[in-house]
């Protein structure tokens, strides 16, 4: 089990329930730990007289529940791993105790067993035979009612946790059940959770108990193996309220055999009618069912009878293009995928999806083969395309093979030029080789990103292009939203070593990023001191103590001083936070200036502060004759 770090711990829950968990822990709280694989269970008192019951799981990322009114990410949590980091060997290890009861004699075990059933024996259900309980006769109907009657307090501090104590049990009851029983019920406790899930923030106990009862029905579904399906109509019903990933539809795996499907599959189908020409949400909800037909025939490696199944639905709107379509390029019918791709990318509305479909299927074909696609519909969709990928895109190289394919590749350069964002277009140009013209296109347009022209600066510089390369990496450092990174360092070091004076002063004046300045302040050093130090005035407010300090090591005895001076008072004037780290820089202040440069300074200083009198309390520490 991974062992969180102290710090992981603070920043995870924060300070005050790591504060108030780590109280908690020394003052010995916590009064039961259990673990196995990556999850901690315990018991941790809190200002009641009954404990809180804590599970914590550290497997992916730190997440803690509790039966506290905070419900989770609390301080109990905070508590018990607490507990676990000091004291592992306080806790009980299930996977140890499994191991050793595995040693035990029967008479050993029948002793356990009795002893806990003696204790509460409400608990002897824990260890009645399978088949006493699968012959438990239960009333369904009231089951149902028990489920139904459960509803929300909305003045309960954790809802979700209320519920899944009211419904637990009856998922517990439902394992105890013959098959068919359990299905039933945990069908009504899904439908049930589902119906609260909406109405429940940070429901994550409701979700836990959703995915069990599913996993649980299905492992129930699968023991009527080539029987007729049951409860089909309500799984169905299910699947398509369903649309939180919850995996419902699994249910429907579970029960799939090859001697149910067709029955399974007409049920869906006589659904699928119901929905057809409906509103944009049956829409949403007809495209599932057909996109579980075809699913299940292959779950069952009905691989044709899938595509026949699919090739059957009515083709309604471009998303029914695109399932028939991967359904024919899924078997290898290339031909008649492309004939239906054609159709559904000639409808009104853009579906990209379909679009890269049908040049990826048309590299699959010889040219004879493409029926009646001409060059107009391939720069309709190519248009469509280009504008949403780069050069280096997959989408992008299968379009450019078809028109390949067709000898018109000078045609497609033409429509990249003409119709593309000047983002896309740079990118592509550059992709395909065409440095020249991605430069002029680069260097003319007012909205193409600093990334692009930043690219586009390298690949000028890597080919000797050092005018163009410089003035595309101005234009580029003029950008807000520009990203620091290796080129852009390189850049602006080659800009700085090469360009004009008057180039220079105008990066100084337009650089809009501060981290991008402090870069160039750094690389001007090298150049023209007097350029880095007004560059380093102009965002001397973003300056922190160790760049001051950084960049005085470079800097002229006379501008260190002057620059320290300034961020001084502005860091005093900001708040008395920053008191401490204007002291340290008194300090450096001292050792640079002469005694009565210093005692002149700091006369000043005291006199223009004189109001405030922490910091003049603060900096009392110097020398008597000084204050």
């Amino acid at each position: 089990m991974n062992k969180p770090s102290l710090e992981e711990l603070k920043n995870v829950f924060g300070s005050k329930s790591y504060s108030r968990g780590f109280n908690y822990y020394k003052n010995g709280h916590v009064c039961l730990g259990v673990k196995k694989d990556d999850k901690l269970w315990g018991k941790v008192y809190g200002t009641g007289s009954a404990p809180y019951k804590v599970k914590v799981d550290v497997s992916d990322k730190i997440y803690s529940r509790c039966s506290c009114p905070v419900g989770s990410m609390c301080k109990h949590g905070v508590a018990l791993l607490l507990k676990w980091i000091n004291c592992k060997e306080d806790f009980l290890d299930i996977d140890l105790f499994k191991s050793n009861l595995r040693d035990k004699r029967k008479d050993e075990l029948l002793d356990m067993i009795l002893s806990v059933v003696v204790d509460d024996p409400f608990k002897i259900t824990l260890f009645t035979s399978s088949k006493i309980k699968t012959e438990k006769v239960v009333d369904l109907d009231a089951i149902k009612k028990r489920v139904n009657y459960t509803n929300l307090d909305y003045y309960d501090h954790n809802p979700a946790y209320k519920v899944v104590n009211e419904l637990e049990p009856v998922k517990n009851l439902a394992q105890n059940l013959k098959p068919e029983d359990a299905v039933y019920v945990y069908i009504i406790l899904i439908n049930k959770c589902l119906e609260l899930y909406l109405e429940i923030q940070d429901a994550y106990d409701l979700e836990d108990l959703i995915e069990e009862c599913v996993e649980d029905c299905c492992n129930s579904l699968k023991l009527f193996d080539g029987e007729k399906p049951i409860y089909l109509k309500e799984i169905i019903d299910l699947v398509l309220l369903e649309d939180y990933g919850f995996d419902v539809e699994n249910m429907l795996f579970a029960m799939a055999t090859k001697n149910n499907i067709q029955i399974i599959v007409e049920e869906l189908q006589a659904e699928i009618k119901q929905l057809e020409g409906a509103k944009s949400s049956n829409q949403y909800n007809r495209g599932k069912l057909i996109n579980l037909i075809y699913h299940l025939y292959c779950y069952l490696g009905l691989n044709e009878e899938a595509v026949i199944a699919i090739s059957k639905m009515e083709l309604e709107n471009k998303d029914d293009y695109l399932r028939l379509g991967k359904a024919l390029v899924s078997a290898k019918r290339y031909e008649e995928a492309a004939k239906y791709i054609q159709e559904g990318v000639m409808l009104e509305d853009v579906d990209f999806r379909l679009d890269v479909l049908f040049f990826n299927t048309l590299n699959q074909l010889d040219v004879d083969k493409w029926n009646d696609i001409n060059l107009d519909l391939l720069k309709t969709v190519a248009v469509r395309l280009l504008n949403t990928v780069n050069g280096s895109d997959k989408t992008y190289t299968s379009i450019k093979e078809v028109f390949k394919k067709v000898n018109k590749y000078d045609e497609l350069i033409n429509i990249i030029k003409t119709d593309c964002s000047d983002d896309n277009k740079v990118s592509i140009l550059l992709y395909d080789g065409y440095l020249d013209d991605a430069i002029k296109y680069a260097i003319s347009s007012t909205s193409i990103s600093s990334d692009t022209l930043i690219k586009t600066a390298r690949s000028a510089k890597d080919n000797q292009k050092i005018e163009d390369a410089i003035y595309l990496t101005i234009k580029a450092m003029k950008n807000p939203w520009i990203d620091v990174d290796d080129a852009l360092i390189e850049l602006i070091e080659l800009t700085v070593e090469l360009t004009s004076e008057e180039k220079l002063k105008d990066m100084i004046d337009h650089v809009e990023k501060v981290d991008v300045a402090k870069i160039l302040a750094l690389k001007l050093l090298n150049r023209d001191e007097e350029y880095a130090y007004e560059l380093l005035l102009k965002i001397l407010n973003h300056l922190q103590k160790a760049e001051i300090k950084s960049y005085a090591k470079k800097l002229s005895k006379e501008h260190t001083i002057n620059l320290s001076q300034k961020w001084i008072q502005q860091r005093v004037n900001r708040s008395h936070i920053h008191y401490n780290d204007a002291i340290v820089m008194l300090k450096m202040l001292e050792q640079l200036m002469g005694e009565n440069e210093f005692r002149i300074y700091y006369y000043n200083f005291s006199r223009k502060n004189q109001g405030k009198k922490k910091l003049i309390d603060k900096i009392g520490f110097l020398e008597p004759e000084i204050v």
